[in-house]
């Protein structure tokens, strides 16, 4: 017997006019030339209606899916608790995260976490019923196919009879019987069909695998960070960094109008700088003795904060003005947190110019945790250079002249020359100057500080000004003009710098005559990045914003006035700094100390460097900027970049950002697809659903299925077609066997 022949087609007829029978027993069949209906009419109504139902029942699984994908597309938020709504929160989900109400946020945390665990175990259960629901659909689906080919002309092979029966368990896919039972099908139509009956057992099967975990995915919410996304309505301006602190719009304290460097107006800052300066000496002292120092901690507005020193040696400091709009934002939070009434907190926010949102006063209450974010500029500087250095000044003419420094750098002794006064007729030359006063009695004097902005520095190595043609000395100049007006780059003697930069120069006279004189090099830049503070006591108990680390250094260096490291002194008018603070008397002490020889490594110079740049990042901190509206610009212009706000929010929340919703929204919506597929099919291929029990016994009441015994393979054996037929109201099956080409039916009556 061939097995893999294509089936003969099968025509129904008498059979007492068929002669090439080989079961004679076979003629009980009778005519079937037509299917005849069932008589029964109540018997076909209650049919129609259960059919209705259970179509019903499947299209209902789609709305939890729906309800659920529509949460998570949304990102909605529930809440401090699985069982919170943050559109309308419940006082026992208030976790008082501030502590203002004088509650214990500890047991309140407890409280929720505990409710937390019953919902989300409920939650689960319900993922459960959900894939068994959807289990139950998918397999009514390969059921109703397995009938609906079975009752065709040519019938269904054995094999995929009660593929319902072993459906959705994944081992059904490494059978081989499912693979290779469509293999004697005879007609190409046949065959076909067979194949997609097969790929949707496949594709259902997987699906009804990973329905469970993907209805898990949607319909359990997360405990994560939600982002809040107020409209940007403001771009960057300008940064004030170019121009002296004319004005006093950096913050509280001084009256708009004119300011110059020896004002006074910023002086609330002195003691600003005197503690920056301590606690930098401080650290410094720890770092000897061989301790992790940490960065030191300033305040503004009730803001903590601290530079940033982690990222391309460059250290940035956060701006007061980004700082005390950071202080409004945690003043809502607070307000928020300690006021029961939303109107009391609008009317308190109203003082600092704040409107609160109704909704996101309802978040801020319904939150574990809260984390403020808002871009803006920040001003830093390439870790100070400073060195012990000799100074000459060359006149090149009554205004205008060039200031060199033999300095000693890498190990390597080199000439930095710039120029200095208003006859070069450069745009960015300027000269600030004043003296930091000294208590000692012993060696009384004061240190002269001069700033210098510079635009283009002439280096020369080796410390030879000969290599150039000309002396050392102011009487050899050197044709400085024609120096100053090669591009940037390396010469063969020399290098010439043409970009920003900032140099203070320390000198103090010694009681032997000879001056104490360290030259300092500021190289400024400019970056955006986010300002980031915790508001939680948990978290963050002493309110400290930090910047993120920030590698945009691409901009290039930009230009800092040296009124700027004036105004940070808060020089008197008479152009010096009281001797008694803290910042001078650190400063002046650490100068002292340089006049020892050099060391390795030298700590004398590391300590004064440390004095240098904490004056020049405080200097950083007062630089103020302008905005411009948020259209005034283009979408992608890195000048004018968008200062954006944003607030995390640690809740309970459903979301659509993850990889993993990703695929589980796929799954989910290939489900509904299914679950609507099951009252089209019932619309289009309607057959009668004979229970698997009947299916065994008519096969078990069949006399002539011991005819199939000369099939020895079982491969073989489950490609044989089965047919289902209807006559005189009932259904009966026919086994189209094949024997030397001919085709005879083995019927078995219910």
């Amino acid at each position: 017997m061939d097995h893999n022949e294509n089936l003969a087609e099968f025509e129904l007829r008498p059979l007492q006019q068929s002669t090439d029978l080989l079961w004679p027993d076979a003629q009980a069949l009778g005519s079937y030339e037509s299917v005849d209906k069932d008589p029964g009419a109540p018997r076909q109504r209650k049919r129609t209606i259960s059919r209705f139902l259970f179509d019903i029942f499947c299209l209902v699984w789609i709305v939890p899916i729906a309800y659920s994908l529509f949460l998570n597309f949304s990102n909605w938020i529930v809440g401090a608790g699985v069982g919170c709504r943050a559109v309308s929160p419940q006082e026992h989900c208030f976790p008082d995260i501030l502590g203002v109400l004088g509650q214990d946020r500890h047991q309140n945390a407890a409280s929720l976490n505990r409710q937390d665990r019953d919902i989300l175990g409920a939650l689960q259960l319900v993922a459960k019923a959900l894939e068994t629901w959807f289990a139950v659909v998918a397999t009514s689906i390969i059921f109703d196919l397995a009938m609906w080919l079975a009752a065709s002309e040519h019938g269904l092979p054995l094999n995929y009879l009660f593929a319902h029966v072993s459906f959705p368990d994944l081992l059904m896919l490494f059978e081989s019987a499912l693979w290779t039972s469509s293999k004697g099908a005879g007609r190409r139509n046949l065959k076909a069909r067979l194949v997609w009956f097969v790929a949707l057992i496949v594709f259902l099967c997987v699906a009804c695998n990973l329905m469970g975990p993907a209805v898990a995915v949607l319909i359990i919410p997360q405990l994560g960070w939600s982002e809040i996304y107020p409209p940007t309505v403001e771009r960057f301006g300008q940064i004030a960094a170019s121009k002296p602190p004319e004005t006093a719009s950096v913050e509280f304290g001084c009256s708009l109008g004119p300011l110059p460097p020896n004002k006074t107006c910023l002086g609330v800052y002195s003691m600003s700088l005197d503690e920056l300066s301590s606690g930098w000496k401080l650290r410094l002292e720890w770092f000897n003795y061989g301790w992790s120092p940490l960065n030191v901690v300033s305040e503004h507005d009730g803001i903590l904060f601290t530079f940033n020193s982690t990222s391309n040696a460059i250290v940035w400091a956060p701006s007061r003005q980004v700082l005390r709009h950071m202080a409004y934002d945690y003043t809502e939070v607070f307000v928020s947190q300690g006021s029961l009434d939303p109107q009391n907190a609008t009317e308190f926010l109203n003082l600092i110019d704040r409107r609160e949102d109704p909704t996101l006063y309802d978040r801020y209450r319904n939150a574990l945790d809260v984390v403020l974010h808002r871009k803006g500029p920040s001003v830093g500087i390439f870790q100070p250079f400073c060195s012990r250095a000799t100074v000459f000044e060359q006149m090149v003419s009554a205004t205008k002249s060039v200031r060199c420094y033999n300095i000693l750098r890498d190990d390597m002794q080199q000439i930095a020359c710039f120029r200095v006064g208003s006859g070069w007729g450069e745009v960015g030359l300027a000269h600030s100057r004043f003296s930091i006063r000294d208590t000692d009695t012993i060696w009384p004097t004061n240190v002269s500080v001069d700033v210098y902005a510079v635009t283009k520095t002439v280096l020369v190595y080796n410390g030879d000004l000969g290599k150039l043609g000309c002396g050392d000395s102011a009487n050899t100049p050197c044709d400085w003009d024609h120096l100053f007006s090669l591009s940037g780059g390396q010469y063969s003697n020399m290098e010439i710098l043409a970009s920003p930069l900032q140099v203070v120069e320390y000198s103090m006279p010694r009681p032997s005559g000879l001056n104490i004189t360290v030259y300092c090099e500021n190289v400024v830049y400019l970056a955006f990045p986010d300002y980031v503070i915790d508001v939680s006591l948990d978290q963050n108990s002493i309110g400290l914003a930090q910047l993120e680390t920030s590698n945009d250094t691409n901009r290039g260096p930009i230009y800092l006035h040296p009124d700027w490291i004036v105004t940070a002194w808060s020089v008197t008018p008479s152009g010096e700094v009281e001797a008694t603070r803290a910042a001078a008397v650190n400063l002046v002490s650490a100068l002292k100390s340089t006049v020892e020889p050099p060391e390795l490594p030298d700590l004398r110079m590391l300590a004064f460097s440390n004095q240098h740049a904490i004056s020049t990042l405080h200097a950083l901190t007062l630089i103020n900027f302008d905005t411009i509206n948020a259209t005034d610009a283009s979408p992608d212009d890195p000048d004018h970049p968008l200062l954006t706000v944003s607030k995390s929010l640690r809740v309970w929340a459903y979301g659509s950002q993850t990889r993993t919703f990703r695929f589980a929204a796929a799954v989910s919506i290939f489900g509904c697809l299914v679950a609507l597929l099951r009252p089209v099919m019932s619309l289009t291929i309607a057959t009668r659903r004979p229970s698997t029990l009947r299916l065994v016994v008519a096969a078990l009441r069949s006399q002539d299925l011991g005819r199939l015994d000369s099939i020895r393979s079982e491969r073989e054996l489950g490609r044989v077609p089965l047919k289902i037929i209807h006559h005189h109201g009932d259904e009966q099956i026919v086994l189209l066997h094949r024997d030397n080409g001919l085709v005879a039916p083995a019927v078995s009556p219910w």
